[in-house]
């Protein structure tokens, strides 16, 4: 009868070959420990050969990269897309924004994001929603236009969603003109109101977009 011999095998682990019916099947080598990483040795079946358990470390490593670039990779997608609906008013892209970094935590075990990551994304956020409301109150107080506009250019900002870009550029100078010709005014004092109100709201979108920017940088500085 042959003696045993050990054949290296993996990382810190040993196989360990025995003779044929040298032990009984599913019986170890008296004395033989902990092997491998898993701790726990697995009989062998037909050869008596003794092999080491797959690590639970070694599992986690190998599933949690590409679980990792999924995460990173959707949170870039819902970034750029709440970027560009910034150029749609009244829609609300910074929540689109905040829910990417949420998802992506959720993925990743809330371990790539810090608290203060978090209270920047959460302080960006809130300047965004304020520049959209005062940029759009400026330009509508800088030309002229009431309250009546305001609400006109609001009503067409939501009606302008259903014909695409061009609807929410030209339905929130319409409805404000409108609103502001029928509570009174001239034509041309409610066109210059109309005006007024569509370049606030402009540059709330322009301010809005810089500060979506802001957010996107902070989180992938935090996650790359």
């Amino acid at each position: 009868m042959d003696p045993p011999h050990l054949v290296p095998g993996g990382v810190g682990a040993e196989l360990v070959k025995l003779p044929p019916k040298a032990l009984p099947a599913g019986e170890a080598l008296p004395g033989v420990g902990e092997v491998g990483l898993g701790g726990d040795a697995v009989a062998g079946q037909a050869d008596g050969a003794i092999l080491p358990p797959l690590s639970l470390l070694t599992l986690s490593s190998a599933t949690l990269g590409p679980v990792d670039a999924f995460a990173d990779w959707l949170f870039v997608t819902l970034w750029v897309l709440g970027v560009l609906l910034t150029l749609l008013p009244f829609v609300p892209a910074t929540l689109v924004i905040l829910f990417g970094a949420l998802v992506h935590e959720l993925l990743v075990g809330f371990r790539e994001l810090s608290l203060g990551t978090w209270l920047g994304l959460g302080a960006l956020a809130l300047l965004a929603m304020l520049l959209d409301n005062v940029a759009a109150l400026v330009g509508a107080r800088r030309y002229g236009a009431g309250r009546a506009g305001l609400w006109g250019a609001f009503l067409g900002g939501v009606l302008g969603l259903f014909f695409g870009v061009v609807g929410v550029l030209v339905l929130p100078f319409l409805l404000a003109w409108l609103f502001e010709y029928l509570s009174g005014r001239r034509p041309e004092e409610a066109l210059r109101a109309a005006w007024g109100t569509l370049v606030g709201l402009m540059g709330g979108v322009v301010a809005k977009a810089l500060v979506h920017m802001a957010m996107g940088v902070l989180v992938l500085r935090a996650i790359f």
